[in-house]
């Protein structure tokens, strides 16, 4: 008794390429271009702007919510980051701050010497 066999067409398929098709990994993203560029937009008017007000920002005029995490890999992406921003007192540099600090500065030496 013989019988022919044929290979199952899922396992040895001539007309399928493997090497085309999509593996795994993300397939929906949901910073289209446009996004991308209006984000961009944003830091480059304003650098102060936290992630959350760039959610805020994207949100009004997108219609669409990001994450914090999607805005920081979108930056990334474009080789840009925010840095904490740290506000400076005006009154740091003041000249009579530093003329404070220049007597203090000399009346600890003062002391040192005594």
């Amino acid at each position: 008794m013989s019988m022919n066999t044929t290979p199952l067409p899922q396992i040895d398929n001539p007309n399928v390429d493997e090497s085309k098709e999509n593996r795994g990994g993300r397939t929906h993203f949901k910073v289209n271009e446009e996004i991308k560029t209006f984000i961009r937009e944003l830091v480059d008017e304003n650098c102060g702007l936290s992630l959350k007000q760039i959610c805020q920002n994207v949100a009004t005029r997108f219609d669409i919510t990001l994450s914090e995490t999607t805005i920081h890999n979108c930056l990334g992406q474009m080789h840009c980051s925010l840095k904490a921003i740290h506000i400076i007192p005006t009154r740091r540099n003041d000249p009579n701050t530093i003329c404070i600090r220049n007597h203090f500065a000399h009346s600890f030496l003062r002391l040192e010497e005594n």
